[in-house]
């Protein structure tokens, strides 16, 4: 899941915070996404990208603060889409 997660992130987020996420992925797992280095304009744009792929629902939208919480939306709608 770790790799499906950094592709996300790739497309989303400045290279430097995403390098320093790949480096310490497991370490910063239960961290805010805030506290990753993730603004607010990223943030938007990883929601986006995510809404598009998988048409998640508000409530996946107010859970989304962490990896593992990218983790579980990722879990949930691949298996729908299966």
């Amino acid at each position: 899941m770790k790799k499906e997660v950094l592709g996300i992130l790739e497309k989303n987020i400045t290279e430097g915070v995403y390098e320093a996420i790949e480096k310490n992925y497991e370490e910063w797992r239960d961290s805010s996404l805030f506290e990753l280095g993730i603004d607010s304009l990223n943030y938007m744009a990883l929601l986006v990208d995510l809404g598009e792929s998988y048409n998640f629902t508000i409530e996946d939208i107010e859970s989304l603060n962490t990896l593992k919480s990218i983790e579980v939306i990722l879990e949930k709608y691949g298996e729908r889409n299966a």
